[in-house]
């Protein structure tokens, strides 16, 4: 689970508005690969196909709302508390792993 993540993209810019760069980045754009790399690593290869859930709190990168705002209208939900699931084979769930 994390919360309140930003793009590296989006935190450079907020740290260097006037002067921020793509090319100072890492070649990792986003926490889950981060997530990814940090399962990959800590679970034996024969559960890590256990992985059921990725969650996260307090988005704050305005195209990642902007893309669940969508794949939620898909769907036809809307932002509540309660979870909504999106398979990894959906058009949807595609989009929100920026795929």
């Amino acid at each position: 689970m994390t919360q309140d993540r930003k793009s590296p993209w989006e935190a450079l810019k907020k740290l260097h508005p006037t002067d921020a760069r793509p090319d100072e980045l890492p070649e990792l754009q986003r926490s889950s690969d981060i997530m990814w790399i940090m399962w990959e690593n800590s679970i034996p290869e024969g559960r890590r196909h256990e992985l059921k859930l990725f969650l996260s709190l307090s988005i704050m990168n305005v195209e990642t709302q902007t893309l669940i705002q969508h794949a939620l209208v898909d769907v036809g939900k809307e932002l509540t508390v309660e979870p909504v699931e999106f398979k990894t084979t959906t058009p949807q769930g595609r989009a929100l792993l920026s795929e």
